[in-house]
């Protein structure tokens, strides 16, 4: 995706751009630093579905992480 202008961690995904490819984390297989929110945003045509495949999923215990998602109509 595109990353959006002066944030270094938020990136929007154009389905008529591309559509299929890999999302890495800034810093894989390396852990994030302290503080850095990270947002995916997936631009489609409406009735266009997204699947994600997570082949490396791994999250840091002890802390308040979460995944957040939810569509945008």
């Amino acid at each position: 995706g595109t990353p959006e202008p002066s944030t270094p961690c938020t990136f929007t995904i154009h389905a008529e751009i591309k559509r299929n490819g890999s999302i890495l984390s800034p810093t894989y297989p390396g852990t994030y630093p302290k503080d850095l929110i990270c947002s995916y945003q997936f631009v489609g045509r409406r009735g266009q579905r997204v699947r994600l495949e997570f082949r490396d999923f791994d999250l840091f215990f002890g802390g308040p992480q979460y995944v957040y998602a939810r569509p945008i109509f």
